[in-house]
């Protein structure tokens, strides 16, 4: 049994949406209150941040969805293999 891709992209895809939501919150909140952040980071830094955060959301949500995937494969691989057991 293989990999449901789909699933994996779906969740990746919903990371990058919460991880972009997140991330703009983020650093126009830190761009807004706080000084220092407005005049040592500059326009790339900040789009490098919102990146970054977005990115590690999606990778996360994704890497999330391939662990329930394995664990449900290997639930299933071990209840055959106890029905099995019982047929003998």
């Amino acid at each position: 049994m293989g990999m449901d891709l789909t699933g994996v992209l779906k969740e990746g895809a919903v990371g990058f949406g919460w991880g972009l939501g997140v991330g703009t919150a983020a650093v126009g909140g830190l761009h807004a209150m706080h000084p220092g952040f407005r005049s040592f980071m500059n326009k790339s830094g900040k789009v490098y941040l919102v990146c970054m955060i977005t990115s590690f959301a999606s990778a996360y949500c994704a890497q999330q969805e391939v662990v329930r995937q394995n664990k449900t494969h290997w639930r299933n691989s071990v209840l055959a293999a106890q029905e099995r057991a019982k047929l003998k």
